[in-house]
């Protein structure tokens, strides 16, 4: 059975609807291991299965922050907005307040 965090990140990131491939990459993972222990072949330590949870709950405020778009698809940009909320250039009002600017609301 898979850890009580990481089944967390897995749901995080099916809401997010980003690729678990995509999240491996993210957090400095190959996604062959990612997947190995999201099937419970191998297990992440804790420290990479606490980035994942953090990372993967980003991806979820990212997506319910750019709503009606989605997220980016390419990997770089999701980095360069997860590290933008985490270095605090970036914030989630920011963001929504960008999207309520460009429909017009």
């Amino acid at each position: 059975m898979i850890s009580t965090t990481l089944a967390r990140a897995r749901e995080h990131l099916k809401a997010a609807g980003v690729p678990h491939s995509t999240a491996a990459l993210l957090v400095g993972l190959r996604p062959s291991t990612l997947t190995s222990a999201f099937r419970e072949v191998s297990k992440l330590d804790s420290l990479k299965e606490a980035d994942l949870l953090t990372v993967s709950a980003r991806c979820v405020e990212l997506r319910e922050n750019f709503k009606p778009f989605g997220l980016p698809e390419d990997r770089e940009s999701l980095q360069a907005l997860i590290d933008g909320l985490m270095s605090g250039r970036l914030t989630l009002e920011k963001i929504r307040q960008s999207v309520t600017d460009l429909l017009g609301q």
